[in-house]
């Protein structure tokens, strides 16, 4: 049997809200800093950039716990090229808005990952106490 936590389906819904806002927003930034470069766009980077966030879109889309863990460990590789380019002596305002994106997303995807496995245990919980009394 595992804990309840009161208020869960609401924690879930505000992280999962959060988590999508981000990541969009994440994905948004990445994509502005490849467009406003002042060289040429190149569009090799962008996808370099890009696709391993889009690659966990489908599982993180259908709400699978595993999917919002695994894109944690991803978000670190992130979060070192961020603390990266954050620490130069010519780091700007993209380079601290994508270090303040990759830590508040890493938590919101720790979060529903967290929150996602307990509700699938709380509601086994639930269903099997349910069975029981009736």
């Amino acid at each position: 049997m595992t804990k309840y936590i009161p208020n869960l389906k609401t924690k879930l819904y505000w992280a999962k809200l959060g988590f999508f806002v981000l990541y969009a927003l994440l994905i948004a930034l990445i994509s502005s800093w490849n467009i406003l470069r002042e060289d040429e766009i190149l569009w090799m980077v962008w996808a370099i950039q890009c696709l391993p966030l889009i690659i966990f879109l489908p599982g993180l889309y259908q709400q699978y716990y595993r999917s919002y863990s695994w894109f944690c460990f991803l978000l670190l590789l992130y979060f070192v090229v961020a603390v990266e380019s954050s620490f130069k002596s010519n780091a700007g305002l993209f380079d601290y808005s994508f270090l303040a994106l990759t830590s508040v997303l890493f938590v919101f995807s720790m979060m529903s990952s967290r929150w996602l496995q307990y509700s699938l245990y709380q509601d086994t919980d639930k269903k099997e106490n349910e069975e029981t009394v009736s």
